[in-house]
């Protein structure tokens, strides 16, 4: 009941002066409502929910730092922290959801900063990745970017996009009514950079996986690229709509649908996050980087550890390979 009646006090202030006015004299008259209707938050926010998404992204980047260091493939640390991210973010939003009525600012502000950045430490790695693909696969000449300016390209957007979205996270989680409006353009900004990047890194995956179909090399019939590329597929796309979701529920502004449905944000955002951990858990990129040093250790299917050792005769790695260990 009250937490309709918080939105009620919400929606008339934004149909009395129009949604972002009528939002910013609602946050004016924050603290007054909060202590009146015991809620910071516009729905009436699950507990576990949240504790059910601190579990498995714990759960989940325990493994994938089992992962890492079984392999030593240091460069997927960036996908590991992101997890961390997403997985202490759920634990405050845990810990802000129990303190009502007396909400304070720190575990509401990591609940909102963490998970709204998490998802591109874990783009960066799928950047990452498929530079290392093209580097095993000895196909830089169907590649539509220059390996050596593909990775430095997109991880300098994803930076761009993560500062953004840092920034803006961190002016909105002071509920100032000031700063509103410049903390959510500042994430949208953020999101647009991520949703651009992540377009055209989709378009540079399907061009070179379409050339090396039609031009394969030595190296890419010795090596199961199709499937690594098929797993980067998916976490971009997962990645690319959780971005498109954030999008659109910050342009609509307070009181939008998205943002009053706490539904929307465990779907389309915590959900495929997770998914993504899995589809990486599962088709692991260290047999990538074994391939790149010559030989290591590599995951297959999740847990099994096995060893590769590459020879001459299978696939020549030149100089280029010792460059990328």
């Amino acid at each position: 009941r009250t937490v309709r009646e918080l939105r009620s006090v919400q929606l008339y202030f934004v149909s009395l002066l129009g949604s972002a006015a009528g939002y910013r004299l609602f946050l004016r008259f924050g603290h007054l409502i909060m202590t009146i209707y015991h809620n910071v938050y516009p729905y009436d926010a699950s507990i576990a929910a949240a504790v059910l998404f601190t579990i498995l992204f714990f759960v989940s980047s325990i493994v994938h730092l089992y992962q890492l260091l079984r392999t030593r493939t240091w460069y997927l640390l960036p996908f590991l922290i992101g997890g961390i991210f997403e997985g202490i973010g759920y634990t405050f939003r845990t810990v802000s959801i129990k303190q009502s009525p007396d909400y304070t600012l720190p575990p509401y502000a990591i609940q909102l900063i963490l998970p709204l950045i998490a998802p591109a430490l874990l783009s960066a790695t799928m950047y990452m990745s498929l530079g290392r693909i093209i580097l095993v696969t000895q196909a830089e000449a169907v590649a539509p970017i220059r390996r050596t300016w593909l990775t430095k390209l997109f991880v300098t957007g994803d930076v761009l996009s993560f500062l953004a979205q840092a920034l803006g996270g961190a002016i909105l989680a002071q509920q100032k009514a000031s700063s509103y409006n410049t903390g959510r353009w500042i994430i949208i900004v953020g999101l647009v950079i991520q949703v651009l990047f992540f377009g055209l890194f989709l378009i540079t995956s399907v061009i070179f996986h379409v050339r090396l179909n039609k031009m394969p090399t030595l190296a890419s019939q010795k090596f199961a690229w199709k499937r690594h590329l098929s797993a980067l597929y998916t976490g971009s796309a997962l990645i690319l709509i959780r971005s498109i979701y954030r999008l659109i529920e910050y342009l609509e502004d307070a009181g939008g649908y998205l943002i009053t449905h706490e539904a929307f944000a465990y779907v389309f955002d915590a959900l495929l996050m997770f998914a993504v951990m899995i589809v990486f858990f599962w088709v692991h990129p260290s047999e990538i980087q074994a391939l790149i040093r010559g030989k290591g250790k590599a995951i297959k299917h999740g847990f099994k550890v096995v060893h590769l050792n590459v020879t001459d005769d299978e696939v020549v790695f030149l100089s280029d390979m010792a460059q990328a260990k």
